[in-house]
């Protein structure tokens, strides 16, 4: 009898564990295909027509199911607006070689840019993509780079800088690049810029995973005008791309005559951006800017400010710092001087930030300021100048600080793709990007 209850006792206890077994892989199966989608989905293969630049039927025409852009940056120094140009030949120049390996692309000026863009294909939001590029270096200086870009927004481009080699040494390297917000049809594209050619054996991509987001918001203070617009929204347009790009979860801001500790505290942001100003900004109030800056400057979050916002610190930190503008007499009359457009700047001092920089110790940035930063401010050390502004990034010393004179926000989808690695660096220096 007692042997009986001890068989009917285990065999109960059996059905149980088999019970809660069957209940637990049921739970777990959702995230175990899903864990097996994803692998499948990041080994997955990007269909890249024409990998090799194979010539078709012995043409020496463009290589067939890829498309050259030739990219030209004018600016309106009036109105500081740009006009790109984007054509089959023109300052940059594609080639198929007499061998017939690969492709050509040459450069003809520090900033002219090629871009050899390859047919669409299907990507969902955030992936990210290894792409391997066999190449040589063929003359002169130019920088060879690979970007990832949705078809419908150029402006969300991912891109990275191939490692340069002696002329005619053929190599093999790999860059890791993101899909952003956008989801569907995206293109790789091989790019030149610079003077000199460079030839392109083949490449390939793979998917590579998911691209980590940061999980708190980006933070912009607001200084494009003197004051708030009536619809309360934010009118910098280049913003977006922290959310669409670089995937974080959303964008707060607050006019600098609105902005407290306790905004900032309520937003919890990752990343504090100070913004450029526009024509908008003519007489800013100058007790409500000192609230504003003490407010950033008491919160514990790095901190990004481009033109104006790179103005506005040392006004209020001090220790010598003075805004001015250069001017000279002319035939019509005194005119201020100003920097407009792809600019070369000369790095004064070594730091992070300019790691993977293909021109280094200088870079091509984007400019449109006619005001600058004294050189006898001591709150912070400078990075890099140029013989008009010899104040152009400032790294604030025990803070994770930077700020930039130059656009570093703009025009790295055209003529200044070194801008780029700005951002790349510094969100992985705070841990805000892989």
């Amino acid at each position: 009898m007692n042997t009986d209850n001890s068989h009917r006792g285990l065999l109960v206890r059996s059905l149980e564990i088999i019970i809660i077994a069957a209940a637990a892989l049921s739970l777990l199966a959702p995230f175990l295909y899903a864990q097996d989608e994803a692998t499948a989905v990041a080994d997955r293969t990007l269909p890249i027509e024409n990998p090799r630049f194979a010539l078709q039927q012995g043409t020496d025409q463009l290589i067939n199911d890829w498309t050259f852009e030739s990219l030209k940056l004018d600016v309106d120094q009036e109105t500081a607006s740009g006009k790109v140009e984007v054509t089959p030949q023109g300052e940059a120049l594609l080639r198929v070689p007499d061998d017939g390996r690969g492709v050509i692309l040459e450069g003809t000026t520090e900033t002219a840019r090629g871009d050899l863009v390859s047919a669409p294909f299907e990507l969902a939001p955030f992936r990210l993509v290894d792409v391997t590029v066999e190449y040589a270096f063929e003359s002169g200086e130019p920088l060879l780079f690979v970007c990832l870009r949705p078809t419908a927004d150029r402006g969300m481009v991912d891109l990275d800088f191939l490692p340069k080699n002696p002329p005619g040494t053929e190599s093999r390297a790999t860059v890791r690049l993101h899909s952003g917000l956008l989801q569907g049809e995206y293109s790789l594209a091989v790019s030149v810029v610079g003077v000199g050619s460079a030839r392109v054996c083949s490449i390939e991509a793979r998917e590579a995973g998911e691209y980590p987001r940061p999980h708190k918001p980006v933070f912009v203070v607001d200084l494009l005008r003197d004051n708030p617009r009536p619809d309360g929204e934010l009118g910098w347009g280049d913003a977006e791309k922290f959310t669409k790009l670089f995937g974080f979860p959303s964008i707060e801001y607050a006019h600098y005559t609105e902005l407290t500790p306790e905004k900032l505290a309520a937003a919890d942001p990752a990343l504090i951006i100070l913004s450029p100003k526009s024509r908008d900004l003519v007489r800013p109030d100058r007790g409500k800017l000192t609230t504003a800056m003490n407010a950033v400057m008491g919160y514990d979050a790095p901190v990004v400010g481009i033109c104006a916002g790179h103005q506005v610190l040392p006004m209020v930190i001090g220790q010598g710092a003075y805004v001015y503008r250069q001017a000279e007499d002319t035939p019509e009359g005194r005119k201020y001087l100003s920097e407009w457009g792809p600019t070369k700047l000369q790095v004064v001092k070594d730091d992070p930030l300019f790691k993977g920089f293909p021109r280094y110790p200088y870079f091509y940035a984007s400019e449109s300021h006619e005001a600058s930063v004294s050189g006898e401010f001591q709150g912070a050390d400078i990075l890099a100048s140029t013989e008009f502004c010899p104040t152009q990034i400032f790294k604030y010393p025990d803070k994770p600080w930077y700020t930039f004179q130059c656009h570093i926000e703009r025009d790295w989808e055209f003529a200044c793709p070194e801008s780029y690695l700005f951002w790349k660096n510094m969100l992985r220096m705070w841990n805000l990007a892989p």
